[in-house]
């Protein structure tokens, strides 16, 4: 097999099949997952997806049906359709309950980091209508109440102060100074 590459990687003879899996996966949600492609071309089984985020299965891997040099193969064609597609990355974990708490799930037998996010890694369609949901302010107050269950917490980069409401860049400006005055020199967490 040649090495994909992005001059290449059109010509390969699974990137019809994932074209196809990434379109359907698409008209249904807004993101692409890489579990979802390997269901579309007929190389996963939902129910042995169910079966691994149970915990039945020790890795994914094991139930793909087909060697891993074409997994990792597929893999490499899907981020750089996605890339095309202009899909943004974003590495998703997976875990499974357990009475002790959570476990992050394992895709791979070796557990490399890299090939884990390789398999962890969703593709985001960032349109106009989903900018809109994401900063409409009543799915916003929602999302950012209270207690999130992620443990997701947002966090305040300020850019370009003059965009601001008039009075909330000297909120901001104070508060920055305040976090200088109490942490002394500038911080990396601190940004200005």
């Amino acid at each position: 097999m040649k090495k994909i590459t992005l001059a290449n990687y059109t010509t390969d003879t699974y990137y019809p099949k994932i074209v196809k899996a990434v379109d359907a996966a698409l008209q249904s949600e807004n993101f692409v997952s890489p579990i979802r492609v390997f269901i579309g071309m007929g190389l996963l089984g939902q129910p042995d997806v169910d079966e691994w985020r149970k915990g039945r299965v020790p890795y994914l891997e094991k139930v793909i049906k087909c060697n891993l040099a074409k997994a990792n193969r597929i893999l490499r064609i899907l981020r750089m359709h996605a890339h095309d597609l202009r899909l943004q990355p974003s590495v998703t974990v997976y875990k499974r309950k357990k009475k002790s708490g959570k476990i992050p799930l394992q895709f791979s037998k070796s557990g490399e980091k890299n090939l884990e996010e390789a398999y962890s890694r969703h593709f985001v369609k960032l349109g106009k209508a989903s900018a809109d949901k994401a900063l409409d302010p009543s799915t916003r107050a929602s999302a950012f109440s209270g207690g999130s269950r992620s443990g997701f917490r947002p966090t305040g980069v300020v850019e370009g102060a003059a965009d601001l409401p008039v009075g909330l860049d000297i909120q901001v400006k104070h508060h920055l100074n305040r976090n200088r005055a109490i942490f002394g020199a500038r911080r990396p967490w601190l940004v200005f």
